[in-house]
């Protein structure tokens, strides 16, 4: 495992030069203000769409390992914008080493490890948010909240809890989202509601 990682490492210190040839413009610009520290600039990047869990390297390394292995001093400010902007802790290389597997090998600081176990944390309970909606389970819909489960999370897709919950018609879940600060998402939300004939759904969005 060890050599691994070294090998991996070896591979972000690699010149930008072995960018894939698809990745877009915008996420190689991501990719070089988090390769260089610099914080506003992944600011900007992340504004104009580029994908936070792009890949990068022949090594195919996450953004975000990038990220938490920089020593750059933004490096944690950096770590926890491509978090709140939806980066996946639990991607991994080519080699399948995970985000976390690098940071914690190559002994980085406590901070960081720390905010990567809670954003992992917090995915798991997402996760189960997702499917306990998926299975009208108000009870681990309910579990999960309490528990720290993001209640404006999306999918891969872009789908917002909330409006999954309309889709699948259930007006406990759409309340207890609600109640844990889902956003109403305006007449998307209503439409839907609409479209599935819930009244009841639609007077809680108001």
């Amino acid at each position: 495992m060890k050599k691994l990682l070294l090998a991996g490492l070896a591979l972000c210190m690699m010149n930008l030069s072995l960018l894939g040839a698809d990745i877009s413009p915008a996420d190689k610009k991501l990719v070089d203000a988090v390769w260089d520290g610099k914080l506003k600039d992944v600011k900007d990047a992340i504004k104009a769409g580029a994908n936070v869990n792009v890949k990068w390297n022949v090594g195919k390394m996450p953004i975000l390992a990038t990220a938490a292995l920089s020593r750059h001093k933004n490096n944690k400010k950096i770590v926890r914008e491509l978090l709140n902007a939806g980066a996946n802790v639990n991607a991994t290389d080519v080699e399948g080493i995970s985000v976390i597997a690098y940071a914690n090998s190559l002994g980085k600081s406590k901070k960081i490890l720390k905010m990567l176990e809670e954003a992992s944390e917090k995915s798991k309970l997402n996760d189960e948010l997702f499917l306990a909606v998926h299975n009208n389970d108000v009870n681990t819909v309910e579990t999960a909240l309490h528990a720290g489960a993001d209640a404006n999370v999306r999918n891969e897709v872009g789908l917002t809890i909330l409006m999954y919950a309309i889709y699948k018609a259930n007006a406990t879940i759409v309340k207890l989202l609600l109640d844990a600060g889902a956003d109403k998402q305006g007449s998307a939300a209503s439409n839907l509601a609409q479209y599935h004939g819930r009244c009841d759904i639609i007077q809680m969005l108001k």
